[in-house]
């Protein structure tokens, strides 16, 4: 166990002068996740990346949606955040990570689809989040570190536009999920200690947010939209999702 984890364990009166064992997770980009026994309870011990304010990730907001998806039954429990130097402990949830083809099972889809709607039920209080806006802000902040810009960025801004013109403003926002890879899914608790639980979208968003790293055939993206439709919210027709 290095000198940083022995330090974080010290502020944390939940693990502080107790037997600890630490081991590393694979995994995290933005993060280091470390699985702590302590007398015969375990964790995942969360150290957040020293520039990931750079990303837009404000941790504040990460707490606040985890606790979220906690309380709506589909997250591990918090039971330790320090803001600085930044580190988050939650429960350890025994399972197994979904790998891509699982999402293609129609019972492993039903359960993500009624976890999602589970969170989108619940009140998060974290703020808003809009895709356009923050590929906008990542664009401005590539600029100013002189960063090399793909020749076509001025047309992909074009047709973001366009998009972002015929989609409008949601009639209604609520807590989303932005980084549904199969991996930040798990047997155990839907969400993973890697959650991308984010602040307040409109629901479609978790449909694109499914969809957008797993090719789905029309088959398979019919059936998650019309999950969203039989849990009672989401599109009222299929040809809504194209």
């Amino acid at each position: 166990m290095d000198a940083e984890i022995r330090a974080l364990i010290e502020l944390m009166p939940r693990l502080r002068g107790k037997e600890i064992k630490a081991r590393v997770l694979d995994g995290g980009l933005t993060n280091r996740n470390y699985h702590i026994e302590c007398e015969g309870d375990e964790y995942v011990l969360r150290v957040m990346g020293k520039n990931s304010t750079l990303l837009g990730i404000e941790r504040k907001f990460e707490h606040t949606c985890a606790q979220a998806a906690h309380v709506a039954g589909v997250g591990p429990e918090v039971v330790e955040f320090l803001p600085d130097p930044g580190a988050m402990l939650s429960r350890f949830v025994a399972g197994r990570a979904l790998v891509p083809t699982d999402l293609h099972q129609p019972a492993i889809m039903q359960r993500v689809v009624k976890s999602l709607h589970q969170y989108h039920e619940c009140a998060s209080g974290a703020g808003n989040f809009s895709a356009f806006e923050t590929v906008r802000r990542y664009y401005a902040r590539a600029l100013e570190r002189q960063v090399s810009i793909p020749q076509n960025i001025v047309q992909a801004f074009e047709i973001s536009a366009r998009i972002e013109k015929e989609v409008g403003l949601p009639e209604s926002v609520c807590p989303c999920h932005n980084d549904l890879l199969s991996g930040n899914l798990t047997t155990g608790a839907v969400f993973g200690s890697s959650t991308g639980s984010t602040p307040e979208r409109e629901m479609h968003f978790s449909i694109w947010a499914i969809w957008r790293p797993i090719t789905f055939s029309p088959q398979n993206m019919r059936l998650c939209c019309c999950k969203f439709i039989s849990a009672g919210r989401g599109p009222p027709t299929c040809a809504d999702c194209g």
